[in-house]
């Protein structure tokens, strides 16, 4: 008969954490890493003390904190691998303790996965004339987190040396950002982007759209005020905001320069058909045959740097009827897989998703294969299992010199061959760095 779980408590230097043994994993929930003066102020870190008694035995997503998922019984020196995961969700939702992520498969195979929160939407990534042109603080409220795991994480098990950085979709693009030579600070040594997502326009260019919507001045003065008076009038101007520009990421940080990143292990991965079902005009002008209309009128928005006939050439020769949905995919995600396997000066690796016309590899169905395995389909994670062991992928990497070889998992089958420059098209459509203006233009 199942086991009952059972409460379990791990002592540290900074409190005492209450969590939940289960008989395959011990749970800690929700455990605050950092301290947050205000919505639109920087976070500073939390420190407890050795006596502290803390509640980690419920989970409280609403809060920016951290979750711990270990095998039953992992204790101080036992040195196991740490996964940190890092969730995606536009930069405007999302939550630490989203159930696509959780770490009971990876906890059964000895890793230890922690979960990290961060502020999203205005108050993580609205950036103010007094902010430094790279500075977010949703990605300052991660690096703390990454801080936390550094000093703690020992008592729960885990190895501080041997951590392995995930992010998907814009957590993965705060990965990467957290990779750059001026925020790394060698707290992982490894690092997985899982369809890294960057807005193409920065937030300066939109600060006048925005102001116009929520008829007040774009500060951090005043947005507080807002958030304290009219919570509800700041939601829905930033809704129409994004309703306005549909068809880019509205908030993240940027630009993305991938040689400006450190070398690290980078395993870089996407789907083919990513945004196939994520942007709703996009699929009806797609069904009613006039996505390819869409492209020519769309594609110096979109960042196409081709001209556009030459792109619906190659996206036709994926699926022919879905030209605008690739073109948000393309210019949404798989041109900074591009851009980072181009340009990072470390070693990388590219693993693609394929799926079918009838049932494409979407945006986020990647989760389940890494964290959520089918008993039948635990390929991809068990490739995740040994990277965060310190195994490198078991194909080549990418190089320009030696045919940039991609390995693809065809999701029918379940198998997995190495292709040769399948982001080609990519590639040559999205050729340069966006030309963003200087921070001054703030």
């Amino acid at each position: 008969m199942p086991t009952a779980p059972s409460t379990v408590t791990i002592h540290t230097p900074e409190g005492r954490f209450r969590g939940v043994a289960h008989r395959t994993h011990t749970e800690f929930s929700s455990i605050d890493f950092c301290t947050i003066p205000g919505p639109f102020q920087d976070s500073r870190p939390r420190r407890g003390t050795p006596e502290e008694l803390i509640d980690a035995t419920v989970p409280h997503p609403e809060r920016t904190a951290l979750s711990i998922t270990a095998p039953p019984g992992a204790t101080f020196g036992d040195d196991l691998p740490v996964i940190v995961y890092i969730h995606g969700g536009s930069y405007d939702s999302g939550t630490h303790e989203e159930q696509d992520s959780k770490g009971t498969a990876m906890a059964q195979a000895g890793i230890i996965v922690v979960r990290l929160g961060y502020r999203t939407g205005l108050p993580g990534f609205a950036q103010f004339s007094d902010d430094e042109s790279h500075h977010y603080r949703g990605v300052a409220d991660c690096q703390w987190g990454l801080e936390w795991v550094q000093r703690c994480i020992e008592y729960f098990g885990g190895d501080p040396t041997n951590i392995t950085l995930v992010g998907q979709s814009a957590g993965a693009g705060i990965a990467l950002w957290l990779t750059r030579r001026d925020h790394y600070q060698g707290a992982f040594r490894r690092l997985v982007a899982m369809s890294p997502a960057y807005p193409r326009t920065p937030f300066h260019q939109r600060k006048g759209s925005l102001r116009r919507l929520l008829f007040t001045p774009i500060t951090r003065r005043h947005l507080t005020e807002l958030h304290e008076k009219n919570p509800a009038a700041l939601r829905r101007g930033y809704r129409r905001l994004r309703t306005r520009f549909f068809h880019d990421l509205v908030l993240g940080p940027g630009p993305f320069a991938a040689n400006e990143l450190v070398n690290i292990p980078i395993l870089v991965t996407c789907t083919r058909e990513e945004c196939f079902d994520f942007v709703p005009i996009a699929k009806r002008l797609d069904r009613r045959g006039r996505g390819g209309i869409a492209v020519r009128v769309m594609a110096k928005t979109m960042g196409l740097e081709i001209p556009a006939s030459s792109y619906l050439k190659s996206a036709r020769a994926i699926y022919p009827h879905r030209e605008m949905s690739q073109l948000i995919s393309d210019s949404a995600i798989r041109r900074w897989v591009s851009d980072t396997t181009e340009n990072a000066p470390a070693q990388c690796w590219v693993l693609q998703y394929e799926g079918e016309e009838e049932q494409p590899m979407l945006h986020c169905d990647d989760l389940r294969l890494v964290f959520r395995p089918d008993p039948s389909r635990r390929t991809i994670h068990r490739i995740m299992v040994d990277f965060a062991r310190g195994t490198m992928p078991p194909w080549p990497r990418y190089q320009r010199t030696d045919g940039r070889k991609v390995e693809i998992y065809d999701a029918p089958t379940g198998r997995l061959h190495t292709a040769t420059d399948p982001l080609k098209p990519v590639r040559l459509a999205f050729t340069h760095h966006i030309p963003w203006k200087s921070a001054g233009a703030r």
